[in-house]
């Protein structure tokens, strides 16, 4: 069916998505900001002292919790020698959370559905920026 292979591009993201399936919109949002910021801290390996630094915006309990999870996914990795590193997985998915951020501002439209889902001005049929 071409409208089955049209979303076949997504497939790159279906790790991120498998990753986040079941979790509150609150939980992706802090989950996808501290993966940001870590990638955006730009080390090789992270302290806790570190960690604190880059997810100051978290209480303890909520950092603690966000950067467990990052590990649970795979996306973050502790050695004792190195300390917490960004695994390829989560260097994958940051790349991957971006590339979404474009999908929007690509028009993907279905020919034999007429739906757009964006506009090629980069908004939502209907709304405005």
């Amino acid at each position: 069916m071409d409208v089955l292979r049209g979303v076949r591009e997504l497939e790159f993201v279906h790790p991120l998505l498998h990753a986040l399936v079941g979790r509150s919109l609150r939980e992706f949002f802090v989950r996808a900001a501290a993966l940001e910021a870590l990638v955006a801290a730009g080390r090789a390996s992270f302290s806790v002292t570190d960690l604190s630094e880059a997810l100051c915006w978290l209480s303890d309990d909520a950092r603690e919790a966000t950067v467990r999870s990052l590990r649970q996914a795979g996306w973050l990795d502790y050695d004792a020698s190195r300390g917490t590193t960004i695994t390829d997985a989560g260097w994958g998915a940051a790349q991957e959370a971006e590339s979404c951020r474009g999908l929007r501002a690509r028009s993907m439209v279905a020919p034999s559905s007429g739906c757009a889902v964006a506009s090629s001005s980069g908004t939502l049929p209907g709304h405005t920026k």
